[in-house]
């Protein structure tokens, strides 16, 4: 069987990662506050968020995406836990108040970008539990993450 990934994030998807009261802080008007959900807000950083990850991913992983029903919940946990990275980053980048709080955030974004760039490079892949031998690796995905590859003194100790 095969689940059917149609979005990479949704308005539900970050009503549930995020305290609602965080949400609106997040997305209200610093000068301004209202205390209210700015959905107009919500629903431009969501766009902004699905077109950032479908010019980086698109092109290898278009939407819809198929993935095996094995496969499924981590492949939609990786995609999603990098929207929520990228959807933060975009939502706070503006709040020179919360500078302290922005430092994590911005590191989560760029941790999102590189992972998103490495997937668009073959470096990395969504996931999936088939091992597929050579070129057909490319086109299905077999590892979540990457080998950096550095050498160390660490690592080398025992050579």
């Amino acid at each position: 069987m095969s689940t059917t990934i149609t979005a990479y994030l949704q308005v539900s998807d970050v009503e549930t990662a995020i305290a609602m009261s965080d949400l609106i802080e997040m997305l209200d008007d610093p000068n301004n506050p209202t205390g209210t959900l700015n959905t107009t807000l919500l629903s431009q950083l969501i766009t902004r968020v699905q077109g950032m990850m479908d010019s980086k991913i698109g092109v290898k992983y278009a939407l819809p995406l198929v993935v095996q029903d094995a496969d499924a919940e981590r492949v939609t946990e990786a995609l999603l836990g990098h929207a929520l990275s990228l959807f933060r980053w975009l939502a706070i980048k503006d709040k020179s108040h919360a500078t302290e709080l922005y430092q994590g955030i911005e590191g989560a974004y760029n941790a999102a970008l590189h992972w998103l760039d490495d997937v668009s490079q073959g470096k990395a892949f969504l996931g999936a539990s088939q091992v597929v031998p050579g070129s057909q690796a490319r086109d299905a995905g077999v590892m979540s993450a990457e080998h950096k590859g550095k050498m160390s003194r660490e690592r080398l100790r025992d050579w």
